[in-house]
């Protein structure tokens, strides 16, 4: 393209207000997209800091010294108990079992002590014992992961019939690393079939507000279901299980958005429209695996806010979605009445596409 028709493209995205809502509301989404897939690695790993259903021994006498409150890390994880527990724990006659919700309680209080880097500053605070195992564990962790391993030393030497010590189980983080970047992958081969035809049918518009508010709701999830009994169980699974997710809403997000520029820009300035959103994107991933980083080093100790954050990014591109005026031009009501004339149900297109793939695969 000569320079002064390239000229005039940017000129004409870059004075089109719909595709500027488009261009900023995607590059808020690709920031969304780093920010998730760092916290939930990050997740990942601090689950082997964390007393897990079914590992707190001897419950009933920690429950005992805790409700008693003779030393700071008791009294400490005494003050982080909900109402509810302190209830419970008052309630408690000092016989075993403990009761499951009892047990839930403590658990909880014990893990947010873990993850609480203020807890080795509280006042009368024991020193920790760190042994040359652990600080070769201690190599290579962020902050947050370093601080939440020595609490958990700190609170095995306080309870060591109770807390059994940090131990290194399950997948490493470069497993789980690529075991994510699977999960990511794999919605875009398995609805391949499904991408065409649902974008062809329905609004793209529409397409983009939903699937960021379903990547939106999914992310939300995390911090609202991460301390149940079950998800921390299997919770590198369940990791697995919404990088999925959002690997399929954005299997239908990415050609949405594409066709969505094509009808909100000129033919003539398309070029450059897409031009600039692939050079931008790229930069948008380089400056989110930074900008997660930065997060997770000043709140890695509550990735809950993470969360928040990152469920802020999907709402508000979805919202900003909303604001698209999708131009009436002679062209893209030529489109559309083309589109409708050839348009079959969705369900035959849908044949069409898995005969194909049968048929050429």
């Amino acid at each position: 393209m000569p320079p002064s028709h390239q000229g005039t493209g940017y000129a004409r995205i870059f004075t089109n207000g719909g595709f500027m809502i488009l261009f900023v509301a995607q590059m808020i989404s690709y920031l969304g997209d780093r920010l998730d897939q760092l916290t939930l690695l990050e997740l990942a790993r601090a689950r082997a800091c964390i007393v897990l259903p079914g590992q707190l021994e001897d419950a009933a006498a920690l429950a005992v010294r805790i409700r008693e409150g003779a030393d700071p890390v008791s009294r400490a994880i005494l003050n982080r108990l909900r109402p509810r527990g302190r209830q419970l724990l008052e309630d408690f006659d000092g016989q075993a079992p403990v009761a499951p919700a009892l047990d839930h309680e403590l658990r909880r209080a014990i893990n947010h002590a873990i993850r609480d880097p203020r807890l080795t500053l509280e006042p009368a605070m024991p020193a920790i014992e760190i042994d040359a195992a652990l600080r070769a564990q201690l190599q290579g962790r962020s902050d947050s992961a370093r601080q939440a391993m020595l609490n958990r030393r700190l609170l095995c030497q306080t309870y060591p019939a109770s807390i059994p010590p940090y131990r290194e189980t399950g997948l490493g983080g470069d497993t789980i690393m690529n075991v994510m970047a699977l999960c990511l992958i794999l919605p875009f081969v398995l609805f391949a079939p499904l991408v065409g035809p649902v974008v062809d049918r329905f609004s793209r518009k529409s397409l983009l507000i939903v699937t960021s508010a379903a990547q939106g709701f999914v992310i939300l999830s995390v911090p609202l279901l991460r301390e149940t009994d079950f998800v921390q169980t299997h919770s590198v699974e369940m990791i697995f299980l919404v990088i999925f997710a959002i690997g399929a809403f954005t299997a239908f997000f990415t050609p949405a958005k594409t066709a969505l520029t094509a009808e909100i820009v000129p033919a003539q300035a398309l070029m450059a429209a897409n031009s600039l959103t692939t050079f931008a994107g790229t930069i948008m991933n380089m400056l989110g695996a930074f900008v997660a980083a930065e997060m997770l080093h000043r709140y890695g100790h509550n990735l809950n806010l993470c969360f928040y954050i990152d469920t802020a990014t999907y709402f508000i591109s979805g919202a900003m979605f909303l604001f698209i005026a999708v131009p009436d031009t002679p062209e893209i009501r030529m489109l559309r009445q083309q589109r409708a004339a050839s348009q079959t149900s969705f369900w035959t297109q849908l044949r069409q596409a898995l005969r194909y793939v049968a048929h050429h695969s």
